[in-house]
C-alpha cells in the first residue's frame, strides 16, 4: 500500500510539472525544470524554478531562483520551497530563503497544486506584511519609508538578482528548513487570503 502511494505521489508530481511546462500563462511569471535537467536521470521530486516578477511590482526586473522538494508525502504534506536567489522582502527570509506562506503550512490541502503556491507567491510580491517579517529589517525599513524600502529591494536585484549572477545560481547550497515561527505560521492564519489579482498572471 506504502509503495502504491508513492508511485501516486511521483505521478502527481510529474503531472504538475509537465502542466507548468505547458502553461502560457504561469510561464509568464515562472519558468520550471528539474533541478538539474543536464542530468541523465534527472530527480522529479527536485525542481528549479525561476521567477520573473511581474511589471508594476518592487521586484520588476529581476531573476529569481526558488528550489522547490518534494518527498513521499505528497500532496499529503506540502513541498519544501526555499528562494535560492537572495531577495529583501519582509515575508521572505534573507538568511536562508524561507517563504512564510502558511499554504506551505498549516493551511496545505492535497488538493492545492504548485500552480496555487507560485500565485501565492505572486501576490507576496505585491503584498508585503511587515507585521509578520520573517526578515525584521526590511520590515522596520519599510515602516519608516517605503521610498527607501524600494531603494534597498532595487539595490539587492543588483547585487544578487541580475541576469549574470543568476547564471551561476546552480553553484548555491542553502539548506531547507522546515519549520518557521512567524506569527502567522504559528497561529495557523492563512498570510493573505484572497486578497490578490488573479488576472496579473495574464497581463505581464
Amino acid at each position: 500500500m506504502k509503495n502504491v502511494k508513492k508511485m501516486k505521489g511521483i505521478k502527481r508530481i510529474q503531472a504538475e510539472l509537465e502542466n507548468l511546462m505547458n502553461d502560457q500563462n504561469i510561464d509568464n511569471c515562472f519558468g520550471v525544470d528539474y533541478w538539474d535537467p543536464d542530468s541523465d536521470n534527472p530527480d522529479v521530486k527536485h525542481w528549479q524554478i525561476t521567477l520573473i516578477p511581474p511589471k508594476g511590482t518592487d521586484y520588476e526586473g529581476g531573476y529569481f531562483k526558488i528550489e522547490v522538494k518534494f518527498d513521499e508525502t505528497y500532496p499529503d504534506k506540502p513541498p519544501k520551497m526555499k528562494f535560492v536567489t537572495k531577495i529583501y522582502h519582509c515575508n521572505i527570509s534573507y538568511g536562508d530563503g524561507h517563504i512564510c506562506l502558511n499554504s506551505l503550512k498549516d493551511s496545505w490541502k492535497p488538493t492545492m497544486t504548485i500552480e496555487d503556491i507560485l500565485k501565492h507567491i505572486v501576490i507576496l510580491l505585491y503584498k508585503q506584511n511587515p507585521e509578520s517579517p520573517l526578515n525584521s529589517n526590511a520590515a522596520q525599513v519599510y515602516l519608516k519609508s517605503e521610498k527607501e524600502f524600494k531603494e534597498n529591494v532595487t539595490k539587492k536585484i543588483e547585487e544578487f538578482a541580475n541576469i549574470n549572477d543568476f547564471e551561476n545560481l546552480n553553484k548555491q547550497n542553502i539548506k531547507l528548513i522546515d519549520n518557521c515561527d512567524c506569527f502567522d505560521c504559528n497561529i495557523g492564519q492563512i498570510l493573505f487570503g484572497h486578497r490578490h489579482r488573479p488576472n496579473r498572471l495574464n497581463n505581464i
